[in-house]
């Protein structure tokens, strides 16, 4: 039955290009209807794969696979702020790339809780990237192990990578 969905969902997603054409997310130049890409091939050039695991970053493994920029901004910020599911799902198999070669190492995979929704947004952003990668890392997903403690000011004001480390030092803890 699943199998049956996600088919009749590729290809509503298709017929749906079709109609209305399917165009790169940054440039908007038009981009083969049956192909999964999301950005035109000059865009995806744009996507800076960086994809190395930074031991002990602020006493805690952290992993950066792009670069905060071009396409890949593009792609956080249709899913984040305009609802659009296909970078998500997008963002979660790359997220789950990424983190493939380190998967021995872990027992299941989180997401950072959040206090509510954001006024017009659908579905919590980073539990839908974790749930996913989870899945395609055929890993537990646990969206209740992290709890927050006290609030925090907006990771978006910070200035620096420290300034938004520090922000959120103490914030959340595991629960038991």
């Amino acid at each position: 039955m699943k199998k049956l969905l996600r088919e009749a969902e590729y290809w509503y997603q298709r017929f749906k290009d079709i109609l209305f054409t399917k165009r790169c997310l940054s440039c908007g130049a038009l981009v083969d209807v049956f192909s999964d890409k999301l950005f035109c091939p000059a865009c995806e050039k744009t996507a800076v794969r960086r994809g190395e695991l930074c031991p002990q970053f602020y006493g805690a493994d952290f992993l950066s696979l792009y670069t905060y920029s071009g396409a890949v901004r593009e792609a956080v910020h249709a899913f984040k702020f305009r609802g659009d599911e296909r970078c998500g799902i997008y963002l979660a198999e790359e997220l789950a790339k990424g983190l493939e070669p380190y998967r021995a190492g872990y027992d299941c995979v989180v997401c950072v809780p959040y206090y509510r929704l954001k006024k017009g947004r659908k579905y919590h952003a980073a539990e839908f990237l974790a749930a996913r990668a989870a899945k395609l890392l055929d890993l537990p997903f646990d969206a209740n192990a992290l709890q927050k403690t006290r609030p925090a000011a907006s990771q978006t004001r910070q200035k620096s990578r420290r300034a938004r480390f520090l922000n959120v030092r103490g914030v959340y803890r595991v629960q038991k």
